[in-house]
């Protein structure tokens, strides 16, 4: 009785030690409050957010941000590629899932980013965008027959112009003859049949603003000279054509949302029905 007694009383031990073991519970937050929301490092949040990077990007241009976490542990976190990102005027600016801003045209957007109920904003502004542009004479033609006193109809000496006023600029010549009074020769050298073309080699390339409503206006001047025979004194004067008596006209390539209208090759014809020219020009505008 004695020997069976004691057995009986160390495996109670046993149970009662095994089950106190089994009762003691171990934080999940390594030292939280045992409900497993404590501030270890099994449980850091997001304090704040804050949204970095350029206030400013031109139309057409584009510009990164980038979204940065603070935690509750005191450390910072970038979250630019899981954050949410929008666009509070999208025809100003556009934001995509990465924080990259297009500017779109002149104004102001707020940017807003969300990160785990946490948001912050940026205000971009939207700048006009600059433009290179070029202009190249390039060629005239008779189009239509032209009085000649001495030479007889059918000819023409020209003098021509191309000139280009961008706004807020200054004007620019692009090409210009030099077939005017007190130059006979260069008359001479300008005179064209009826359908016979001459070259022109003046261009020129100038910086522009783009924004909305600013224009390049292209300009074309022609003239039209006819030789005179004086009697006394005996000389040749040149005298204006009455029909192309300094004839001008001109093409306005005005911005858009992100571009310059009317670009490329491009004519124009100056003159009545008994004298016309027709001028060639091209005009490219390569934003920059």
């Amino acid at each position: 009785m004695t020997g069976r007694f004691v057995r009986y009383a160390a495996a109670a031990v046993m149970v009662v030690v095994a089950g106190a073991c089994s009762g003691s519970p171990t934080s999940p937050g390594g030292g939280g409050n045992g409900n497993g929301n404590g501030n270890g490092n099994g449980n850091v949040t997001v304090s704040s957010i804050a949204v970095t990077g350029s206030t400013s990007v031109t139309a057409g241009s584009t510009t990164q941000l980038t979204a940065t976490a603070t935690m509750s542990d005191g450390t910072m976190q970038v979250v630019t590629n899981q954050a949410t990102w929008t666009s509070a005027s999208t025809s100003v600016a556009t934001v995509n899932t990465t924080g990259l801003v297009t500017g779109v045209v002149p104004g102001s957007a707020q940017i807003t980013a969300s990160y785990q109920s946490r948001t912050a904003q940026r205000s971009i502004t939207v700048g006009p965008r600059s433009y290179s542009i070029s202009v190249r004479a390039e060629a005239v033609t008779a189009v239509a027959t032209c009085d000649d006193i001495i030479q007889g109809s059918g000819t023409g000496e020209f003098a021509t112009s191309v000139r280009a006023f961008p706004t807020g600029g200054s004007t620019q010549t692009i090409s210009q003859t030099t077939a005017y009074p007190g130059n006979p020769d260069s008359l001479i050298t300008h005179k064209l049949q009826r359908n016979a073309s001459l070259t022109l080699s003046g261009s020129r390339t100038f910086s522009v603003v783009g924004a909305p409503g600013n224009t390049v206006r292209v300009e074309f001047r022609a003239t039209e000279w006819d030789e005179q025979i004086v009697i006394f004194p005996p000389s040749i004067r040149w005298v204006r054509d009455g029909d192309m008596n300094d004839r001008s006209d001109s093409i306005t390539h005005t911005f858009g949302a992100s571009s310059f209208s009317g670009l490329g090759n491009r004519s124009i014809t100056l003159g009545g029905s008994g004298c016309q020219i027709r001028l060639n020009y091209s005009i490219t505008a390569t934003p920059q």
